[in-house]
């Protein structure tokens, strides 16, 4: 909360601001009275119809392992509170984190029911950039026109050989870092219980949610060097002698995250590593694939999953470590979700196949959109694709980056956990969601 009052402290004095939080914060509102109140009660009135209530526990990575009952009555409680407070309020505009569990999923759809935009934000794939995204599912909330020279400068970036954006995250990864990972894990867990006792509020989301992060919890889960190839270049070319088959690069995604449980349509691909392998195996009957693990999930996974693809005929697994963008320059085509591949994919002029609509790049990257429900006809789609596939000419590339730049916003100095906004980007965002002066808006932490 910290950081988000120092966002939005430095505006002009026509703008009312509210913070809310649904925690414990010194001097800030916040959901609890509310929505313990409301559990309480044991029946607080459905604000959500049946399709919402199912969304909303599925795509929540709490929510979505525990008892139905438990997680219904969680849902309808913080639903109520979070509309008493809108009532209270009565904003003109939310802005707050990126939607990425069941409190500000909620947040998103309740201000969508009056009519009013929710704008989430968080660290972008473009280096020195925020992310502005528009209620739940990832749609980008364009504010801005970024000039030529912005966009060169950025294109130049990511074109860089061997960029990786590692928001801010550690490039290495050893054992002994899993070790203190897997320690610092269970001191969490310590001190959230003893936090949320000692708050009275021991069904606090931010404390609930850490069973069920992408953590590291099992020292077992540190993957041995024979998960990966060894040299997956030679294997790789050894198995274009072999037969001249496409090859395709499916980056593995970063999991339970945004970008999946709520930019993905489908909720099929929540079982994520079942459906992974049902579509790897559906792509290698006829092409050869190259698999990498996200950098940032190493230790997160059981081994298991590793060896259960590359057990899979024509996979070939790449060391997590290794960079996107020569396993790219070596493929064919990429098959992703919503990640920022797409876009280091249409600029490296490789086919994208995606089975996500929903990503700031997918409107102008040309990527072809696989349907999760007929995942048995994607390897016939891909073979056709590829056929028919035409590389984004220089002035694409330059239209591609800059409507994806229409959603970000520049950083400014500060902010210990969560980025400052540049303060005319900051304006501009404020004109953008408010409808008059005075302007009322509710930020949430």
């Amino acid at each position: 909360m910290d950081d988000f009052k120092a966002n939005f402290a430095a505006l002009s004095r026509d703008v009312k601001l509210f913070f809310l939080t649904d925690g414990a914060s010194k001097g800030t509102n916040d959901t609890r009275e509310a929505f313990y109140r409301f559990l309480r009660s044991g029946a607080p009135a459905p604000l959500l119809n049946a399709e919402q209530n199912d969304d909303c526990i599925r795509r929540c990575r709490l929510l979505r392992n525990l008892d139905r009952t438990d997680a219904e009555r969680r849902l309808h409680a913080m639903a109520a509170a979070i509309q008493e407070w809108l009532d209270r309020l009565n904003p003109e505009a939310v802005i707050g984190h990126m939607v990425d569990e069941y409190v500000t999923h909620l947040l998103s759809l309740l201000a969508q029911r009056r009519g009013i935009p929710y704008v989430g934000y968080a660290h972008s794939f473009f280096p020195g950039r925020i992310q502005l995204t528009s209620y739940a599912n990832g749609d980008a909330f364009n504010i801005r026109v970024p000039s030529s020279q912005e966009v060169e400068e950025t294109i130049a970036t990511v074109m860089t050989p061997f960029f990786r954006q590692d928001y801010g995250q550690r490039r290495n990864y050893s054992f002994a870092r899993h070790v203190f990972g897997v320690g610092r894990y269970y001191v969490k867990r310590i001190v959230f219980l003893a936090k949320g006792h000692l708050e009275r509020d021991p069904l606090q989301l931010h404390y609930a949610i850490t069973p069920y992060l992408a953590e590291r919890r099992r020292l077992r889960d540190y993957p041995s060097a024979d998960c990966f190839s060894r040299d997956w270049k030679s294997e790789l070319t050894a198995r274009r002698k072999e037969s001249p088959s496409p090859t395709i690069y499916v980056p593995l995604a970063y999991f339970p995250e945004s970008t999946i449980d709520y930019w993905i349509q489908d909720k099929s691909i929540l079982d994520y590593e079942d459906k992974t392998a049902e579509i790897v195996a559906e792509i290698s009957r006829t092409c050869v694939v190259v698999i990498k693990e996200h950098p940032h999930m190493l230790g997160t996974r059981n081994p298991a999953f590793y060896k259960r693809l590359s057990s899979i005929p024509n996979v070939i697994m790449a060391a997590p470590l290794e960079y996107s963008a020569e396993i790219m320059t070596n493929s064919d085509a990429v098959v992703l979700g919503a990640g920022s591949g797409g876009v280091e994919a249409a600029l490296q002029e490789k086919p994208i196949f995606t089975f996500s609509k929903a990503s700031y790049w997918f409107a102008r990257s040309g990527a072809i959109y696989l349907d999760l429900a007929c995942v048995g006809s994607w390897a016939e789609s891909i073979i056709a694709g590829l056929k028919s596939a035409r590389p984004l000419s220089m002035n694409e590339k330059h239209e591609f980056v800059k409507a994806c730049l229409e959603s970000t916003v520049r950083p400014r100095p500060g902010g210990r956990r969560w980025p400052l906004i540049d303060l005319l980007d900051l304006e501009l965002l404020l004109e953008a969601v408010g409808s008059g002066r005075p302007r009322q808006t509710l930020m949430t932490g």
